[in-house]
């Protein structure tokens, strides 16, 4: 499994305030949530979680209120394991959203201890931008292996294609920490 906090708390309070979005949904037998959305995940025709619990619906600004107020029931990395558990947050290593059962689980995993599955590997918070690609994760398919960010928008653009970054595997970080 792969741990990085793509969404963080920060955001999502910003997203709350500014989109007028006002929805959770959270599993009840995972600690898995995300916002209320046409969710992709579905168990007999029903919205749930990625491995097929039924969700619960809560405003988000209580959910987020409750969890501030209570960081210490996540678990020793409190507030960061509460977001661990927000959708895309923890992927499979095929890079599938997944959810873990327990608050434990998401602690072991933040700390990159072995977890549910027996390859874990968790993103060290020490990752850099990997310099290669400037953190896009490809490159121009060219002899001097430009960033394929800093080629949009040029002419030659036609002669050139995409390519994943060699350095970082695509990921646009580098000085990842694999157990």
């Amino acid at each position: 499994m792969i741990y990085k906090e793509v969404v963080t708390l920060k955001y999502l309070e910003h997203y709350a305030k500014t989109c007028g979005h006002n929805l959770v949904c959270y599993a009840i037998n995972t600690c898995w949530w995300c916002l209320l959305k046409d969710n992709s995940y579905k168990n007999e025709g029903f919205p749930c979680d990625p491995r097929g619990s039924m969700l619960m619906q809560a405003s988000i600004g209580k959910f987020i209120e409750n969890a501030k107020s209570n960081p210490e029931h996540y678990g020793k990395h409190g507030l960061k394991t509460f977001m661990a558990a927000y959708e895309g947050n923890v992927l499979t290593d095929d890079g599938q959203p997944t959810s873990l059962t327990d608050w434990r689980a998401y602690n072991n995993l933040i700390d990159g201890h072995q977890c549910l599955d027996p390859r874990v590997y968790a993103v060290s918070e020490l990752d850099q931008t990997c310099p290669m690609c400037k953190g896009c994760g490809e490159i121009a398919n060219d002899d001097d292996m430009t960033p394929w960010i800093d080629c949009i928008g040029q002419e030659q653009l036609v002669f050139r294609t995409p390519i994943e970054c060699p350095n970082c595997s695509g990921d646009g970080t580098i000085d990842r920490i694999y157990l």
